[in-house]
């Protein structure tokens, strides 16, 4: 019987691993998606490129509404610790990118209190506010600003009527509820440049509605 010799060149092995390997490895990285996973993903995609479009040629305005609490701190012939609803309205406007905000707030405080001791507040504030990224429903923000507050209270001691100018600082996160409206959660503290005046310092927290406008 005739010994049958197989000559196999050094470059056949070789050959054989450069083809191998790059498929093995593209196989194993590959994820598999439905078609509807697809198609959510071209849109996202498509939802930040028209973003990242709309921040760098024009800015985008957004109208908002909104329920707010605020806690109180005044300081008169004694202490009072106010709390306060009310509701908002705000202006929003995209500043070169979608990152940054200028947001214009009205506040308007009910009447509130105990039989003997009632408050009001009034309230417009004005912030910028730096917004980041979670994933693609939710963002981060934070920012602040400075609001003029006019406040009101009676009570069997003493009445005040003061305006003040305060400083802000704000920080919450925002969820795309459809393509143009988001839901947002936010909490807040107001104090004043000095401590002269009456009111003195405030936490708030407020949820708010917010809709891009066309």
């Amino acid at each position: 019987m005739k010994e049958i010799k197989l000559k196999i060149n050094w470059w056949t092995p070789l050959a054989i691993c450069l083809v191998y390997f790059p498929i093995k490895a593209f196989s194993v990285n590959t994820q598999e998606l439905s078609y509807d996973d697809l198609i959510n993903e071209l849109n996202y995609k498509q939802y930040r490129l028209n973003q990242i479009n709309s921040g760098s040629s024009l800015s985008q305005n957004s109208m908002s509404l909104g329920m707010v609490t605020s806690f109180n701190s005044i300081e008169g012939k004694k202490s009072y610790l106010q709390p306060l609803q009310g509701f908002e309205i705000g202006f929003n406007s995209d500043m070169s990118s979608n990152q940054y905000e200028g947001r214009g707030l009205f506040r308007y405080f009910f009447q509130n209190g105990s039989a003997d001791q009632q408050a009001s507040l009034r309230e417009l504030a004005f912030q910028i506010i730096s917004h980041r990224e979670l994933n693609k429903s939710w963002d981060t923000y934070y920012g602040g600003g400075f609001s003029v507050k006019h406040l009101l209270l009676d009570s069997p001691i003493e009445s005040l009527n003061e305006l003040s100018i305060q400083l802000n600082a704000v920080s919450g996160v925002e969820t795309k509820i459809s393509s143009t409206s988001r839901l947002g959660f936010e909490l807040g503290a107001r104090f004043p440049f000095g401590i002269t005046g009456h009111d003195r310092f405030a936490l708030d927290g407020a949820i708010r509605l917010k809709t891009d406008l066309e």
